[in-house]
């Protein structure tokens, strides 16, 4: 699954953010699932573990 997103406000206001690498976490872990947006994104009905 790929998703794109537009940025139109990052190119045309560059001082109003600061571009940041993630930071991974240690023991994440899902809290909360939108089935049916998950349903319209095409994405599994289960929640993914790796």
């Amino acid at each position: 699954m790929t998703l794109s997103f537009t940025t139109h406000w990052r190119d045309e206001l560059p001082d109003f953010y600061t571009s940041l690498s993630p930071t991974p976490l240690d023991n994440a872990r899902l809290i909360w699932r939108n089935a049916p947006l998950a349903q319209q994104l095409g994405m599994p009905d289960a929640p993914v573990c790796a």
